[in-house]
């Protein structure tokens, strides 16, 4: 057996052009040299994975325009088993994926060295060799942790699925392999796709198991296909009892979902093996009884006369109201009643139907998705949410960038401050990044996170209204209080000088000093700006255009393209606002915490200081000025970010 990596196409869907051209860069720094289609939109990459040659890798954010499209992804990979999906998002979204994710990510595009790996493992072609004892015919995508292959066993003269590992396939991948073989072995029943082997070809291991030829509910849906009320009941009598069984035996098992049941042309009804090892957990038997009833509703032909009781059923199924063994005795008694008096073969039209279904399968399954489901990709997206039950929230950005900042002087009250080498965040810490610190202390006493001078008691860190913001992050709508609509990646704000400081002290980080902060902004040549000398207030965000003004014929967001705050990552039209340094944002956005030094002046008891401009303030403030604040204030228009003595992330500059 030969490992062979060449040719193959690569497809890069990726609405921020700098993402794909840099994602060039690092294919081709690791010697590859395919064929490559840049996607800059959800019709292009419908266009291109239907056009792509056999052997196809797709890398692609998972994450557009605050959209999830992982529905979009699993379509595409169930229409076109030539296409190997590679998620490689500048997101965080480790924390939100299912458990045993079906393609392989990088969280993080940083990171090169995962991205090769990946790339190197999936554009492997064994088509055409042996290995072992099967013969390896045609791709058929992937699984997790492993492509798969429709093969041929001559010894036995059986057609099988093999998944084979990666070479690069590390021991810890090898034993999670393992484990997640041996659960499925284990996981047997008349319903479900059967494992036939597991072993190792020449230190790579592999799985024999049942092929998977016939679609699946999740393609019936796509192709708008309707169940009679018989057939529907038959669907759900297998479903429940499988899931009955696998509940029975206490076997963990990836949630329920449209894309694990098939359907042949002959009418047999069947489950992929779902189990997880041990060390998973058994998904809740209501939760995963109301999804069930859910896509299953969605086969319901519309506006036609459907049987009471199975439409009681589901109803029961959705409120919760029900269990397995009722679902399934009840499903099947239905089924039997509805039976016809002498037993007479699946309808025929629903035969054709079938098959067709199964053609396209080894055809172009992109035919059905342009003609029915290109309606507009709202619609799979509302179809996905029904047939699985579950969508991902946008997540976070990984921001973990620091800057430098070389040891140097900067001027207060008219003396010059000794500033040491120091690290800085090159974005303001976001809405994301403070809702997994608020998760992880949730319950904790707070003292610890205080400020050693903090007057007072402090309940939690909660910001201001916190339940508005991440409404507003979560249903991807206004946020009435500056305007915007908010997302993870968004500035954290209504938070008090504790807030900030508590979220530094837990991210093993500072606040910086004035001092720091102004030595970041202003750079060596002591700048006014973070940009420069230039005053014009198209270079950050302000709130020269927060509200419209007539009598300047300004519009709302006219001038920065911001109303309220923007993402730290968003840059819109001429805005300008990087340090020397490379921080983002010092000059605008939100106003920063930072800690007050007196080489700078007196406060007042229990006054903080912020620095650096906001959207909220039409002017643009300076690097050297200082703004005190009562530290218990909470504004929309002020955020902070962290300092280090050490590196913590990843070093841009």
């Amino acid at each position: 057996m030969s490992s062979a990596s060449a040719p193959f196409h690569l497809i890069l869907a990726y609405p921020d052009s700098a993402h794909s051209d840099y994602l060039i860069q690092v294919v081709q720094s690791g010697g590859f040299n395919p064929s490559i289609t840049v996607c800059p939109d959800l019709e292009t990459l419908y266009a291109a994975a239907a056009d792509s040659p056999t052997n196809t890798l797709l890398l692609t954010e998972l994450v557009w325009d605050g959209g999830d499209i992982s529905e979009v992804i699993l379509s595409l990979s169930l229409a076109n088993p030539r296409l190997a999906p590679i998620i490689v998002s500048a997101y965080d979204i480790q924390a939100l994926l299912p458990a045993f994710f079906p393609f392989p990510s990088v969280h993080g595009m940083e990171d090169a060295a995962t991205i090769l790996k990946h790339i190197a493992a999936y554009a492997e072609d064994l088509r055409g060799q042996n290995f072992g004892d099967y013969q390896i015919r045609e791709i058929q995508g992937l699984t997790y942790m492993a492509r798969t292959y429709a093969a041929y066993q001559p010894a036995i003269r059986r057609e099988v699925f093999l998944n084979i590992q990666p070479a690069t396939a590390s021991a810890e991948e090898k034993d999670a392999f393992r484990q997640l073989v041996r659960a499925q072995a284990g996981n047997i029943h008349p319903n479900i796709y059967a494992i036939y082997e597991e072993n190792e070809v020449q230190g790579r291991l592999f799985l024999s198991q049942e092929p998977v030829t016939s679609p699946t509910l999740f393609e019936l849906a796509l192709q708008d296909f309707t169940f009679d009320a018989r057939l529907l009941a038959r669907v759900l009598n297998t479903a429940s009892s499988t899931l009955l069984h696998m509940r029975m035996n206490s076997t963990p098992h990836q949630p329920i979902s449209a894309a694990h049941i098939t359907l042949s042309s002959e009418g047999v009804i069947k489950m992929l093996n779902t189990a997880l090892p041990r060390s998973s957990t058994v998904p809740d038997e209501a939760s995963e009884i109301a999804t069930l009833a859910r896509f299953l509703r969605s086969f319901i032909p519309p506006d036609e006369p459907f049987d009471p009781q199975l439409a009681a059923l589901l109803d029961s199924m959705e409120n919760g109201s029900t269990s397995l063994t009722h679902v399934a005795s009840q499903s099947q008694s239905i089924d039997l009643a509805l039976a016809p008096e002498k037993f007479v073969p699946q309808r025929q039209e629903a035969l054709v139907a079938q098959q067709e279904i199964s053609k396209a399968r080894k055809t172009s399954f992109y035919a059905l998705i342009a003609g029915t489901i290109a309606l507009t990709i709202s619609t799979i997206f509302i179809l996905y949410k029904v047939l699985f039950g579950v969508v991902l929230e946008v997540p976070a950005t990984n921001f973990q960038g620091q800057a430098l900042i070389p040891a140097g002087t900067v001027k207060a009250g008219g003396k010059e401050i000794e500033v040491k080498a120091f690290y800085i965040d090159e974005y303001e810490t976001t809405i994301g990044q403070y809702e997994k610190f608020l998760a992880a202390v949730e319950g904790q006493d707070t003292k610890p996170y205080l400020p050693p001078d903090w007057q007072g008691f402090k309940e939690n860190f909660r910001p201001v209204d916190w339940d508005g913001m991440m409404k507003s992050v979560r249903t991807n709508t206004f946020y009435a209080r500056v305007g915007e609509k908010l997302t993870r990646d968004h500035p954290v704000f209504n938070i008090d000088y504790a807030d900030a400081y508590a979220y530094a002290k837990w991210a093993g980080k500072r606040l910086p000093s004035e001092a720091e902060w102004q030595r970041a902004a202003a750079g060596d040549e002591a700048l006014p700006f973070p940009w420069g000398k230039e005053t014009d207030r198209n270079f950050t965000n302000t709130g020269l255009d927060m509200n419209d003004d007539e009598n300047k014929n300004i519009k709302a967001a006219g001038v920065d393209g911001f109303r309220g705050p923007a993402a730290v990552n968003a840059f819109r039209q001429k805005i300008k606002d990087t340090s020397p340094f490379g921080v983002k944002y010092l000059g605008g956005n939100v106003s920063e915490w930072v800690t007050a030094l007196p080489e700078y002046g007196p406060l007042k008891d229990e006054q903080r200081v912020v620095r650096g401009g906001n959207f909220n303030t039409p002017a643009l403030v300076p690097n050297h000025y200082r703004v005190p604040q009562p530290e218990n204030t909470a504004q929309p228009y002020i955020g902070f970010r962290c300092a280090s003595d050490s590196l913590v992330g990843s070093k841009i500059n």
